[in-house]
This record gives structure tokens, sequence and C-alpha cells, in this order.
């Protein structure tokens, strides 16, 4: 899979859930089945539209990180703490330095697979990875999201259906936040230590030399850890 796939995917998935969800509100007993089956240009050019559309104001208003934040930032130290421990005498970096802090690491992890053949092959399985870690968060955002709303719409329609699909909207919703999501962090996590026992092997001196340009008290640090080593 590429990056531009992967964008592409992850503004055209959640368009194609939401639109799922709005049908119930504006048409009972709607046959999807039916619908795809016999779907003609003009309709599958419309459903296009729309389905980028609701998926770009999705993007736009970054609803995503409501659930996406927290499994990224947990994936991303992990590659921050194992990047800086390749230099044995510096596992802890200065407090002055914001390595940790900012993007700079991560733009070094990115660089390194960018440029060897071996880790962008093995970036693919992650980028596929990343979209199904991306689709589990957007279905448990736009899930949870479309509870109330089908709840308003039972007030108001006083319809049955509704309550059909509110159960089950949450149970798919709590199914993928409790299963669906952690095993795709843990899988992510575990497919990017993979790209970094390839990165120490190969890339430990590379990465070292990027961090003390980048910081020079991590140097320090190096020669003061390893005098203190020596005597």
């Amino acid at each position: 899979m590429s990056k531009e796939w992967l964008k592409r995917l992850r503004i055209i998935i959640p368009g194609i859930i939401i639109l799922i969800l709005l049908i119930p509100l504006f048409v009972e007993g709607f046959d999807y089945k039916q619908f795809f089956d016999s779907i003609n240009l003009m309709q599958g050019f419309i459903f296009c539209i729309v389905v980028s559309i609701l998926g770009s104001i999705y993007y736009v208003l970054n609803l995503r990180n409501l659930t996406f934040d927290k499994p990224i930032k947990k994936i991303n130290n992990n590659i921050k703490n194992k990047l800086t421990a390749f230099c044995e005498h510096c596992e802890i970096l200065p407090e002055n330095c914001t390595l940790k802090k900012d993007k700079t690491l991560m733009h070094i992890f990115y660089q390194l697979i960018d440029n060897d053949p071996s880790l962008t092959q093995k970036s693919k399985s992650v980028m596929l990875n990343g979209l199904v870690l991306s689709t589990v968060a957007d279905v448990i955002v736009i899930t949870l999201g479309f509870i109330p709303i089908y709840l308003v719409a039972l007030a108001i329609t006083k319809k049955v259906h509704f309550i059909w699909a509110t159960g089950i909207i949450l149970f798919i919703s709590i199914l993928a936040w409790l299963l669906f999501l952690p095993r795709a962090t843990n899988k992510h996590i575990s497919l990017s230590n993979d790209q970094l026992d390839f990165i120490k092997v190969h890339y430990t001196e590379e990465v070292i030399r990027k961090l003390n340009k980048l910081c020079p008290d991590y140097q320090k640090s190096d020669a003061s850890n390893s005098s203190k080593d020596n005597q």
C-alpha cells in the first residue's frame, strides 16, 4: 500500500461509514445490498461525491483523534524510546533536550525507512495495519456519535428500527474499543519494533550521530557516562 492510497482511504472509509449510518434517518428499511447490486454510473458518481464530502468534513474536524491520538502516542513513544536507547550510555536524554517531546525522532525514523529498500518494504505492512487502526478509531468515533442522533430520531418518530440500530452500533463501538483497538495498536508496535531491530543492526551509528548533532548535550552525557564506566 502506498502513502497516497493510505491518505485517500482515510477519507473514503469514514465517509462510507457516515453515509451508511445516515441513510436510516431518511429511508426506513433501506436495502443496501439491492442498492449496490443495481447501482448505475450516475448513482455511483453521486455516491463517490457524497462519500468524499462526508469524509473530508470528518477529516477537517479532526474527529478521528478523539480515539486515534492515544494509540499513536503510545506507538510513537515506543519508537522514540527505542531510538534513544541505541546509545547505551544515553538512555536518558538531558532535561533541556526536547527530542522526545517534538517530532524530531520520528523524522529520523521515517527518513531511515524511506531511504532503505528493506525498511520501505516492511513499511507496507505497517501502513496496512495503520489503516486498520485508523478505521477502528473511525468506527468508534462515528458509531458513538450516531447513538444520540438515533435516540433523538427515536423520540421524534417513535420508529422501532432506531432502537435496533442504536443497540447494534453501541455493540460495534464497544467491541471496537475494547477488542480491536488494543489489538491493532499492539500489532503496530510489533511491526515498528521489527523495523527498529533492523535499524539497530544497520544504522545505530547514524542514529547516534544525528542525535549528537540535534542535541549537543547528548554527546556530553555520553562522554561523561563513558568516563564513569571506565573508572
